[in-house]
């Protein structure tokens, strides 16, 4: 049945360390995925959950957010290896669309901006946004 599958994989993710859904802090939602704080193997982490389309067959769906979960790890170790600060993703949960990747501390660019830095703290800011989205490309 459906619900012992659903409970296998809660134990398998408890055994591994991942948390359960009622341990994570929602911390951004968008029309692709939805974002938590949570814990892998006792660390602190961020938990990327990609949203299931509802109008799309479900063996396409499963294939298409693998493809996109790997597609983006290969993209987040990429950048890293290019030297930009991005984060280190620990697992991927395939049959709950997950990436569990490494929790950067700080603030995010945009409420940095928010706080009203000086025009100079922004221009340096701002070279340095540049030159890390250079060694992207």
């Amino acid at each position: 049945s459906e619900s012992a599958s659903s409970s296998a994989v809660v134990a398998r993710q408890q055994e591994r360390g991942m948390a359960a859904s009622g341990e994570e802090e929602l911390i951004g939602h968008g029309a692709e995925a939805k974002v938590f704080l949570g814990t892998f193997c006792g660390k602190a982490c961020v938990v990327k959950e990609r949203l299931p389309k509802a109008y799309r067959h479900p063996s396409l769906e499963e294939s298409l957010s693998k493809r996109r979960l790997n597609q983006e790890a290969r993209c987040l170790l990429r950048s890293r290896k290019s030297g930009v600060c991005a984060p280190c993703v620990y697992h991927i949960d395939y049959e709950r669309s997950r990436m569990y990747m490494e929790k950067i501390e700080g603030q995010t660019l945009k409420a940095w901006l928010l706080t009203m830095p000086s025009d100079e703290k922004i221009k340096a800011v701002m070279h340095d946004v540049g030159k890390s989205l250079g060694q992207l490309h």
